[in-house]
């Protein structure tokens, strides 16, 4: 079984029952998938269209740009730059800044809300208009920051769900800076 889920991360697309049964131990020192997986977007986009499926606006906003969704099989990659100039860095800490943790778990979340927007939606197109999946968070669970993110970093957040109906998602989600394993975790929301 060890070999087959560390396969998963090598060459092998993950698939939905797989996710299931990733530990979170090896998250910390595997990628959840590859950069060669299957994408079905036909481009790239950015908080303008992200705008149209959830309802965060700035400067609660964390995620930048959707790079990569592949609806069969649950995946969503998307990216954060950190900006050097955000107030948080005023009292976290003025000497050694790091971006906190908590917003890192927001930034997962919304990627894994925006990823739920596909899935419910059964596309891998953007809305033209404003279409906005709305949803509470339930439970965050099994986090770990293995690394600090520091102003200037380009965060980027691969999600997996593992488990979702019209009410519930069950997520898994890793955040990489420079290719760095920095953030794991799992995560549940309801879907209102």
């Amino acid at each position: 079984m060890e070999n087959r889920l560390l396969s998963i991360y090598d060459a092998t697309y993950p698939n939905p029952q797989d996710l299931k049964q990733i530990q979170l131990n090896q998250l910390k020192v595997k990628l959840l998938f590859s950069d060669n997986v299957a994408n079905d977007l036909k481009q790239s986009f950015d908080q303008r269209q992200i705008k149209k499926m959830i309802p965060h606006r700035e400067p609660f906003l964390l995620v930048d740009n959707v790079e990569l969704v592949n609806l069969q099989l649950r995946l969503i990659k998307a990216t954060r730059k950190i900006d050097k100039e955000d107030p948080v860095f005023r009292g976290h800490f003025p000497d050694y800044p790091v971006y906190p943790g908590v917003l890192q778990q927001e930034s997962m979340f919304q990627t894994a809300l925006i990823l739920l927007y596909f899935l419910l939606n059964e596309t891998a197109e953007p809305p033209v208009e404003e279409q906005v999946t709305n949803a509470v968070g339930t439970r965050i669970y099994d986090v770990f920051h293995l690394s600090a993110v520091h102003p200037g970093d380009l965060m980027t957040i691969r999600c997996g769900i593992i488990e979702y109906d019209s009410l519930i998602a069950t997520a898994i989600v890793q955040i990489t800076v420079n290719d760095k394993i920095v953030t794991i975790g799992k995560g549940e929301f309801c879907v209102i």
